[in-house]
């Protein structure tokens, strides 16, 4: 030809064109391919290295409180892996773990310390509380204050009281609280209160109100008239309870409409009722322990105040109060005799009482309750 030029050229330059192209595309593809497996390589590196090195989780148990690795409000580690490196002899490539920073010391709250009962101060003096009237199947009083609150007398609960300690620490008004708050919290249609006071100086003074049977009772002979009346009441009540087949007052008022009043009877200073006649005095102690023995079923309770604490004033009568009351005792053989092993004696505060019935031993201190406190609260409620 003319021009000197190959047919075959034009072939063979595509051919060489794609030649180029296909290699051009496999070295793309080995290159693709050798960075991901690379990738994939060090991922598995970092995988493996944070199992071999993660915390063993039995040792964080926090609920296990003999675990070495908790002691108390600060969390220490054994081995602490802060600053642990795990090298790679390939690329030497350092890695230091972050577990530093998971692990920090906890932010606790702070508490006020409230102290403990042990460390609690009665105040030295209160003042009487009025509280929601209740004519119900109770028969309760609030005679102080406690460390836990209010101190409570349940007379159903725990029956007939004994009030003895020393003169001029706060018997009369221990006794005047408890004589306020059943006043004020029963209508005096429910309850019935007979008061018996030879001494003629402080029950006197209460025996105006509704709630009080009959005058105050001053003289052995009406007294044993008492003892004679509430006998007869208790035979009376033993038939009711028998017809109706109940064994004590709150069972009876529950199922009747006519309901029995509970009847309180308070007797301060015992001591000065047995004195005189040997013979009459002994009568008259073994009559009203046979008495107290059976009359707290029927609801007839008795509150005795004493402040001269020998056998023989209280006799065989001392185990038949369920519940005693104390304020400051001479001694330790005078304060035994109200509550056993109540350290009566160790009293320093005028006021400060103890109790002893199903709650165990209670300290209290009793409202401060005077006569004006009765007027005042019981204005409506005289004869």
């Amino acid at each position: 030809m003319s021009d000197n030029k190959n047919i075959l050229e034009p072939l063979v330059d595509c051919v060489l064109e794609s030649g180029i192209l296909i290699s051009t595309t496999l070295i793309k593809a080995v290159s693709n391919l050798s960075i991901f497996l690379l990738r994939a390589s060090w991922d598995g590196i970092e995988t493996i290295s944070e199992i071999l090195y993660k915390p063993n989780n039995k040792q964080l148990d926090y609920e296990n409180t003999n675990s070495s690795i908790l002691t108390g409000p600060e969390y220490h580690l054994e081995n602490s892996l802060a600053s642990t490196t795990l090298s790679l002899t390939d690329n030497t490539v350092t890695h230091t773990s972050n577990i530093e920073k998971s692990l920090t010391k906890p932010d606790f709250p702070k508490y006020l310390n409230l102290g403990s009962f042990d460390n609690y101060t009665l105040p030295e003096k209160c003042n009487y509380k009025s509280f929601k009237k209740d004519i119900n199947n109770t028969l309760k009083c609030y005679i102080g204050v406690n460390i836990r609150g209010v101190q409570e007398i349940d007379f159903f609960k725990d029956g007939s009281l004994l009030v003895g300690g020393a003169s001029r620490w706060g018997k009369t008004s221990l006794l005047y609280s408890i004589l306020l708050s059943l006043m004020d919290r029963y209508d005096s249609e429910y309850l019935k209160i007979v008061l018996v006071d030879f001494k003629q100086v402080d029950l006197v003074r209460l025996d105006k109100y509704k709630h009080v049977v009959s005058d105050c009772i001053t003289d052995i002979n009406r007294f044993k008239s008492l003892l004679s009346w509430i006998e007869n009441e208790c035979n009376n009540r033993a038939k009711l309870f028998r017809n109706y087949d109940v064994a004590n007052i709150q069972e009876f008022n529950n199922l009747n409409t006519n309901k029995l009043q509970p009847l309180i009877i308070v007797i301060d200073e015992i001591a000065q009722i047995l004195t005189g006649d040997k013979k009459e005095t002994d009568e008259v102690k073994s009559w009203l322990h046979r008495i107290i023995c059976k009359c707290m079923a029927f609801g007839i309770y008795f509150i005795v105040c004493t402040q001269e604490l020998s056998r023989d004033t209280l006799g065989k009568m001392k185990i038949n109060f369920t519940q005693s009351a104390g304020v400051k005792c001479a001694d330790k053989t005078a304060s035994d005799l109200i509550i056993k092993n109540g350290n009566l004696e160790d009293i320093t505060v005028k006021g400060r009482c103890k109790i002893d019935n199903s709650d165990g031993i209670t300290e209290f201190q009793s409202y401060l309750v005077t006569i004006d406190d009765f007027r005042k609260t019981l204005h409506d409620k005289r004869k």
